[in-house]
């Protein structure tokens, strides 16, 4: 059985209110944004943040759950997720390329 640990992976590991992944993606790039495949750039966001939580702990949707015996804390989650940053992402999935 799972447990929601956030409602909100926007807020818990990026201190964003978006409600949504995109909306932060979008948010984070501001004007830029039209210059990205934000689609692509969502999803591999999205398989580096799964890849980076701790056992137990799964990103479905827009929240955070982990299962009902899972010994994680919202620091452990956070901690273990620190190291993603949207920018860095971003440059694999720029369309305008190089220096524009």
């Amino acid at each position: 059985m799972k447990i929601l640990v956030s409602p909100s992976v926007t807020e818990m590991l990026f201190g964003s209110s978006s409600p949504t992944l995109q909306g932060y993606i979008d948010e984070a790039l501001g004007p830029a944004v039209g210059d990205y495949d934000v689609p692509g750039l969502e999803h591999d966001l999205r398989a580096l943040i799964d890849e980076a939580l701790p056992e137990g702990v799964t990103l479905e949707g827009e929240a955070i759950l982990a299962d009902d015996d899972a010994d994680v804390t919202e620091f452990d989650i956070r901690e273990a997720v620190g190291w993603i940053d949207v920018h860095t992402v971003a440059v694999g999935h720029d369309m305008a390329g190089p220096g524009s």
